[in-house]
């Protein structure tokens, strides 16, 4: 009888350890706490919010001209990574502002908060923002977020 009922937790053991195998080599599990969301709000500012992916993210949105996008990305610079500007190609839009806000007083140490990144839209057209998450000293980045912008 012991056999048989230890057994029976084979299939389900094998189960809970590929499930663990798979997310610890990030095959299939999407990281981070929030989901990807866009809104634009009344004063002409489109709001997109990223999560972690350790992968490519490719996201694109649309603004009026003379409006603000403004990304926010899930960041943890006491892991060493940090969101990086790697290029902005055309010319819709134009960086204005990137600040890191921390999170509010959770009592958990080394708890990630986020990058807000901003970008002005200059004029009619598209423009493509590359961003990376990497530490400073590798070349690799660890995720990327490709943002392509629709001014109008």
């Amino acid at each position: 009888m012991a056999r048989a009922v230890r057994r029976s937790y084979l299939p389900g053991l094998c189960l809970v350890l590929a499930l663990l195998c798979r997310s610890a080599s990030g095959q299939g599990v999407e990281r981070g706490r929030t989901q990807d969301m866009a809104e634009t709000n009344g004063d002409g500012t489109v709001e997109l919010r990223m999560g972690f992916t350790n992968q490519l993210t490719e996201k694109e949105v649309k603004v009026q001209k003379g409006g603000t996008v403004k990304l926010i990305l899930d960041s943890n610079p006491t892991t060493g990574f940090k969101w990086v500007l790697n290029g902005v190609e055309g010319a819709a839009v134009k960086k204005e502002s990137s600040i890191y806000t921390a999170p509010a007083a959770t009592g958990m140490v080394g708890s990630g908060g986020v990058d807000v990144w901003n970008f002005k839209a200059e004029q009619a057209g598209t423009s493509k923002v590359i961003l990376d998450y990497k530490r400073p000293w590798e070349e690799t980045p660890a995720s990327q977020a490709v943002v392509t912008v629709d001014v109008e």
